[in-house]
Parts: structure tokens; sequence; C-alpha cells
């Protein structure tokens, strides 16, 4: 604030006063009066906004946490199935060949008469 302004707490405290004094005036405000009002709602909207913000921050990060936990266990389980299964495609696939090469050894039966 400038020299000339006051801050709103030192006004505040002359608002008191006046708002004493405002009540024998049949309770019309004087504009000064209405501006502290205003300021003073102004400043109760931006605190209620702060506490909403930092509400709303909280339950954004818990719940990021939850959806990381979630998807690395999930992940996790993924790829121990995938490395299963390509383990028992390789054992399939070893089978099959030795499966190959036996048939090829096998003689054909067919016999002749």
């Amino acid at each position: 604030y400038s020299e000339k302004e006051e801050s709103p707490s030192k006004l505040n405290g002359k608002s008191k006063s006046r708002q004493h004094w405002s009540r024998w005036d049949n309770g019309s405000m004087s504009p000064m009066e209405k501006l502290e009002k205003q300021l003073q709602d102004r400043d109760a909207e931006v605190s209620k906004l702060k506490r909403d913000k930092e509400k709303l921050e909280g339950y954004t990060k818990q719940t990021l946490q939850i959806f990381q936990r979630k998807y690395f266990a999930t992940t996790q389980d993924y790829k121990t199935k995938l490395r299963e299964q390509t383990e028992k495609i390789q054992s399939l696939e070893t089978e099959l060949a030795d499966y190959k090469v036996k048939a090829e050894n096998v003689p054909l039966l067919s016999s002749p008469m």
C-alpha cells in the first residue's frame, strides 16, 4: 500500500467505530463503509476459494497416488503373465521341434506285400 492508502487491517479498525456511529444514522452506510464491506466479502470469498483449492489439490494428489499404485500392480501382473506365456510358448515350440526331428527319423511303415 502506498503512503496515502491505508492497509485493510487499519481500515478495519476505523470501520468498527464508523459502523457504531452509522447505527445512529438510520442504518445508512457511507461509501467508505460500503467499500470496506465489499473488501471483507471479497476477502472471505478469496479465503473460501483458497480452502476449496487446497481440498481439491489434496483430493487430486490422493486419487493420483491410488491410480499409480493400481496401475503399477496391474502392469506387474500383466508382465508376469506375459513372461509365463512366453515361456510356455517357447516350451511348446521346443517340444514341436523335437517331435518333428523324431518324426523324420522314424522310417515309414509301409511294407510291400
